[in-house]
């Protein structure tokens, strides 16, 4: 009888013990999807934060003057447009120095003779 009571109270106290661990990693595990959650919440209010001041400038007159000038070519009232090549014409239609296009010629052996042995 002494037996049978012991074995009995060893499962009440291994069923306790596996319900202890399995509510533990319950815990744990509900701990993990809160703390992921929190920083989720944490990312979304940043980038609300971030959207929110780029939404302000959108919404200002300057932003949408520039990209109705950038985007859709308008211009003011009383403005001129002046529309220039790309710079590879530019540079084959700008004139060229002259003194770019000219070649030096070596100095003959006999004037480098004279700067070796009388420093001039």
């Amino acid at each position: 009888m002494r037996i049978l009571t012991s074995i009995l109270v060893g499962f009440v106290m291994l069923a306790y013990l596996s319900s202890f661990i399995k509510s533990y990693i319950r815990l744990r595990a509900s701990d993990q999807r809160l703390f992921t959650a929190q920083d989720e919440l944490k990312q979304l209010e940043q980038q609300k934060k971030d959207l929110l001041r780029q939404l302000e400038l959108v919404e200002t007159d300057e932003y949408k003057e520039f990209q109705a000038r950038e985007k859709l070519g308008l211009i003011k009232e009383g403005e001129l447009v002046v529309i220039l090549p790309s710079e590879d014409i530019l540079r084959r239609l700008s004139p060229r120095k002259a003194d770019s296009f000219q070649l030096e010629l070596p100095q003959p052996n006999w004037r480098k003779w004279v700067e070796v042995l009388f420093n001039v």
